[in-house]
């Protein structure tokens, strides 16, 4: 890919990190400082058919049809069920339990999706392109939550510096001139 012709070339210099362990092998990945359009984009794709909100849907149907309320309000259900079952108007915890179960494993499956799509996305964006969704599938617990983090942060440091929260990152422009004459 050619190079852009920027006017002023951005400030930020990747650097290497290695993550893993001994027990996981060692791996180099590229630190930004943020996520890329590329990177965001893969992510928004995999999580676009979000199963959890189709399974919460079904239930609060059934409920809203048994007690003949709003979906709005049967949806508010089905999460108060989940979570805090007290605040519950009709009980859902107690009347649908299978169905608040299944739910609940549709949220555990789709959490372990996107851990393992974050990975997959900083392995494939930044280490090679080439790689295939089952050469990651085997990988050890250790480098597979290195990914992770490193993604979580990454991810947490394009959205600070979007909202001008990042203040390590902020330098005003005279000051940075005066660093890089030095």
């Amino acid at each position: 890919m050619a190079k852009l012709p920027f006017v002023v070339a951005p400030r930020l210099k990747p650097r290497i990190e290695t993550l893993g362990s001994d027990a996981s092998g060692r791996l180099e990945v590229e630190r930004k400082g943020y996520l890329t359009v590329g990177e965001k984009a893969f992510m928004a794709n995999t999580q676009s058919q979000d199963e959890v909100i189709k399974a919460i849907m079904k239930v609060s149907n059934v409920i809203a049809k048994k007690y003949k309320i709003s979906q709005q309000e049967a949806y508010q259900e089905v999460l108060n069920g989940l979570s805090e079952p007290a605040k519950s108007n009709y009980d859902v915890a107690e009347n649908f339990p299978d169905e608040l179960a299944e739910v609940a494993a549709v949220i555990l499956a789709q959490e372990q999706k996107k851990t393992f799509m974050m990975a997959y996305c900083l392995l494939l964006y930044r280490v090679d392109e080439e790689l295939e969704m089952v050469d990651v599938i085997d990988l050890h617990e250790d480098l597979v939550n290195d990914l992770v983090k490193l993604y979580q942060d990454e991810e947490s440091k394009s959205v600070s510096r979007l909202v001008g929260e990042d203040k390590d990152e902020a330098v005003d422009d005279e000051s940075m001139d005066l660093l890089e004459k030095k």
